[in-house]
Formats: C-alpha cells, structure tokens, sequence
C-alpha cells in the first residue's frame, strides 16, 4: 500500500512540475510601460508673445510624436515633466519649491530667466 501512494505522489508532483512549467512557458510577457516606437517625428511650435517689461518674447516649444502599429503618443516633454510632477504629493511639493524659487529671484532683481516654461502671465504696473 505505501508503495501505491508513493508511485501516486511521485506522478502527482511530476504532473503539478510539468503543469507549471508549461503555463511557464505560455505566459504572456508583461507589456511594457512605455511601448516601443517605430517612428518618432518631431517639431518646434514657434510663437511670440507680449511678457511685461521684456516686450514680445519668442519661445520655441518642442512636440514629439511616438508612434507604433498598435499606439501613438503626441506630446510636449516640457508640459509632460510638469504634469508628472504634479501627479504626486512629492512632486507638488518640488514644484512648489521650484515656482518659490522663480519668485523670489523674480522679486529680488527682476530675473526673469526662472520663469522659463511657466505658463504665468504676470501683469506689471
């Protein structure tokens, strides 16, 4: 009798190591957070506008399109960062102390090169 279940214990773990090894090797691999691209095209939005004591400023904003044949991604790595950024507890603070910063060197002695990115219209009196 101890033979029978031991012969039946032996296949049984025989039968449970070849199950997973099979769904081992048939499992899907974990898709990938950012997709790989087959194409990636590229521009720069030119624009001017009217910014207090400095007149009309020029700014160049870059675009990026990703695409593959199952998905694309249009966007802006500026705007994409400050997004992020604000996604999280952490990153609303850092970019609190970032805007904090531009602020004061702002108040301090008028430098306005901080404020690149920002999308802030300050009125001047």
């Amino acid at each position: 009798m101890e033979k029978h279940i031991a012969m039946t214990t032996n296949r049984l773990i025989t039968m449970l190591v070849l199950l997973c090894l099979a769904l081992g090797a048939n499992a899907k691999k974990k898709k990938q957070d950012y997709p790989r691209s087959e194409i990636k095209v590229s521009y720069n939005y030119y624009n001017k506008f009217l910014r207090g004591s400095d007149g009309i400023v020029e700014k160049n904003t870059p675009f990026i399109l990703l695409a593959n044949h199952n998905e694309s991604k249009f966007y802006c790595p500026s705007t994409e960062y400050k997004d992020s950024l604000l996604s999280t507890p952490s990153g609303r603070a850092k970019e609190k102390k970032m805007f904090d910063a531009a602020v004061a060197a702002y108040v301090q002695n008028r430098d306005e090169s901080l404020w690149t990115g920002w999308y802030i219209t300050l009125s001047y009196t």
